[in-house]
């Protein structure tokens, strides 16, 4: 699992997303709910769940992608096995700015197999960015630069029909 260096993890609930990968075979990855917090110089501030989004289960790798999509929340945070995860990287790796970085890897972790949610708590998520937020949303990305924006969703699309074709 990648653990970002400003998060926190609950090995409880990490152990409890072993246990379902190992006794579910077919599923790519598992997680629990995860916790956003912030701090300033006299506390920790825990907002609200950030993370909580259903399972996505459906039958079909395409399905599974239009559900992530839908209802999104990042999974590169999961307990992925391990040969999916060095695949989502790779192809997170090809793409050249964060936002087509975090959406290719995402979509190969549920491409390739169903993502479980537990009913635990995982992770504690530090709320705000250490390196910044330019690219990284369509819109904002969209208003200062359409075509970098544009040549980069092909990018991704030219991702996604790579790893569809290899399923094949």
């Amino acid at each position: 699992m990648l653990l970002a260096d400003d998060d926190v993890a609950f090995p409880a609930g990490l152990s409890d997303c072993v246990s379902f990968l190992r006794a579910n075979p077919s599923y790519s990855a598992a997680h629990g709910h995860y916790l956003s917090f912030r701090i300033d110089p006299h506390h920790i501030h825990v907002p609200n769940i950030e993370y909580s989004s259903p399972s996505i289960t459906e039958t079909q790798p395409f399905d599974r992608l239009n559900s992530l999509m839908a209802n999104y929340q990042a999974v590169t945070y999961a307990v992925q096995r391990k040969d999916i995860a060095l695949t989502a990287f790779e192809v997170a790796a090809q793409q050249n700015d964060l936002l087509w970085q975090e959406l290719a890897g995402n979509s190969v972790t549920v491409f390739e197999g169903p993502v479980k949610r537990i009913d635990c708590f995982s992770h504690a998520r530090q709320c705000g960015s250490t390196v910044g937020y330019r690219r990284w949303h369509p819109i904002e990305w969209l208003v200062r630069d359409a075509a970098g924006l544009f040549s980069g969703f092909a990018a991704y699309i030219s991702a996604i029909e790579r790893l569809a074709n290899e399923s094949r």
